[in-house]
């Protein structure tokens, strides 16, 4: 099988958006020869040229301009399915694991005057053994 080269087509990304090899290593906390060396791997890996590379800029090629869509689609998908897996399934639940002294003593009595300033949020609180 052969394996897309991920990590080129993300620097193709943004490196089509950025319009320029410098920014879009700026961008991605490298030197602007590891960002055009990635996309010459990337080039002749596909076998395509992506960019016209011009003196403070690059501009796409057909190729890279038919390319750039799908890869932009990919990766903003990508990173839906990511920012899913961060999200709160339940928002509207505080769940706090303390001991029953600190909860009994501290905590319980001022979740009242909490939940005065969250009236939406449900509190649960769940006695630890130890800490």
């Amino acid at each position: 099988m052969n394996h897309l080269p991920l990590q080129g087509l993300f620097y193709f990304y943004v490196a089509a958006e950025a319009g320029s090899f410098k920014l879009a290593a700026e961008r991605l906390f490298i030197t602007p020869a590891a960002m055009s060396q990635q996309i010459r791997q990337l080039e002749e890996k596909l076998d395509i040229k992506l960019f016209e590379r011009h003196h403070r800029e690059v501009r796409l090629t057909e190729a890279g301009r038919q390319l750039l869509p799908y890869v932009q689609t990919s990766f903003n998908a990508l990173q839906d399915g990511v920012n899913l897996l961060g999200q709160d399934p339940d928002p509207t639940k505080l769940a706090i694991s303390t001991l029953p002294s600190f909860a009994q003593q501290w905590l319980v009595p001022r979740l009242g005057n909490f939940s005065k300033v969250a009236p939406d949020l449900t509190i649960l609180t769940m006695p630890l053994d130890r800490l």
